[in-house]
């Protein structure tokens, strides 16, 4: 079943997040920074749409529309834990940090907006489906009710960037619709035009 997040759900959204993402940059952070993370995007009214089955969060879909400014108000909230935890992340000497630092958490200590945000267009920021349920037509599922949520706003499209290496996700994002924009530093931005019914 196919809905749309709550607060209620942040948690349950970040330890899908985890299983996702085992590797990724802000999974490192912890299930509890992910939660209030994607919590003030939520709290900003974004489209986000999570799948149920027997009850359980088994997927989400969410993205932001324009200029936010949720993730400079997360890292102004939880400055001195992520100055810590980055700390620790950077003695592992981990390639991918320093790189997620330099493009994802300089750049929003400024205006909280990455240069390639233009400021009235539509991201998709987060796809995840538990491994159990992909290949049963839940992303694609969610991505239709992540773009009825764009509809409603008035959105004309949207776009997400892809990191290069990841074949599984372009082939999907290929399939439903999008056409590659340009690619830059590793990661393919890509665009979809939206139909309104």
């Amino acid at each position: 079943m196919i809905d749309i997040a709550r607060e209620t759900d942040l948690r349950e959204i970040a330890k899908v997040h985890t299983k996702c993402f085992p590797g990724y940059f802000l999974t490192k952070y912890g299930e509890k920074l992910l939660a209030q993370y994607y919590g003030e995007y939520l709290a900003e009214g974004v489209p986000f749409v999570i799948a149920r089955d027997n009850g359980k969060i088994v997927g989400f879909c969410m993205g932001y529309i324009g200029q936010t400014k949720a993730k400079t108000k997360f890292l102004k909230k939880n400055f001195f834990g992520m100055v810590g935890k980055t700390l620790k992340l950077m003695l592992t000497f981990d390639k991918e940090v320093y790189s997620r630092i330099k493009t994802n958490i300089l750049p929003s200590i400024g205006d909280g907006n990455s240069e390639e945000d233009e400021e009235d267009e539509a991201y998709l920021l987060s796809i995840c489906v538990l491994e159990e349920k992909r290949g049963t037509g839940l992303s694609r599922e969610l991505v239709e009710a992540f773009e009825e949520q764009l509809i409603k706003k008035g959105c004309k499209g949207y776009a997400l960037f892809a990191i290069e290496d990841n074949d599984r996700g372009i082939g999907f994002y290929e399939k439903m619709g999008f056409e590659e924009v340009r690619s830059k530093d590793g990661s393919i931005k890509f665009r979809k035009a939206l139909q309104s019914n």
